[in-house]
């Protein structure tokens, strides 16, 4: 079976450190790929270089059987590939729906404030988008919520907002990258989120996500890597995974 994504050789320096170091892994149509590793493992610079906010030093990015090395950010997420963030970026002044169609009209990740100003002078309301936006708050229970500015809204609500702005961010998104989506976050809100994250992959969404809580990606996922200084050092089923020699000595220490 062909991957629907891969990543071959990643190399990304910051001066003299090695962020990545010839970081190669596969995605399958249908997977939760969970991504772990020890601080500064390279997990959120592999992300970052997927979704085209850094450009990579050498390697290459396959999506779909396309070569989508070093493209910018907006060209990505027209392949159908999108993410979320480790610091929630929503606008704190905008409502909850406002923040979804903005999401679905920008059509990248970035957070621009020159951007929405320039939306708000022109803003029409797209009914395909407005219903797709109450669509998915229905479906992560916002629905009550979508009057509430940002600022108003739990840190687990801003979570469940950017996962709802990535979703809606194209029509169609075949695999979504999160970056801690639990980070923060009250265990019953976790819970629910792993909960929607299975329903969005029963639906036919691909996830890969990055996160510390290594205890509930082993139950969440269906396959899990390992970063160490850049690199791939394990790979497979989430228990095996734990188990690993290498993962132990670079992730769980003794």
């Amino acid at each position: 079976m062909n991957p629907l994504f891969k990543v071959e050789g990643l190399k990304k320096k910051f001066g003299a450190v090695k962020a990545l170091d010839g970081c190669s892994f596969e995605v399958f149509e249908g997977d939760i790929l969970g991504i772990v590793g020890p601080n500064g493992a390279g997990k959120t610079v592999t992300l970052s270089v997927i979704s085209g906010e850094l450009q990579p030093d050498d390697g290459k990015i396959i999506f779909r059987g396309q070569d989508i090395t070093g493209l910018p950010p907006y060209e990505v997420v027209k392949r159908g590939l999108t993410r979320t963030f480790q610091l929630t970026r929503i606008y704190p002044e905008m409502t909850v729906l406002e923040n979804m169609l903005f999401a679905a009209q920008r059509k990248e990740f970035s957070y621009n404030v020159l951007q929405l100003l320039k939306w708000r002078m022109s803003y029409q309301v797209d009914i395909a988008n407005k219903e797709r936006a109450f669509n998915l708050l229905k479906t992560l229970d916002l629905i009550n919520m979508k009057d509430a500015k940002g600022k108003e809204l739990s840190y687990g609500q801003r979570k469940l907002l950017e996962l709802a702005n990535a979703l809606i961010i194209y029509p169609e998104p075949k695999l979504i990258m999160l970056d801690e989506p639990f980070a923060g976050i009250n265990p019953l809100m976790t819970q629910k989120i792993a909960e929607y994250v299975r329903g969005f992959q029963v639906k036919g969404l691909t996830f890969v996500i990055v996160e510390h809580n290594v205890r509930l990606l082993t139950n969440l996922c269906n396959r899990m890597i390992v970063l160490s200084q850049g690199r791939k050092i394990a790979d497979g089923d989430p228990k095996d995974v734990q188990q690993d020699p290498l993962t132990i000595d670079a992730y769980f220490g003794e």
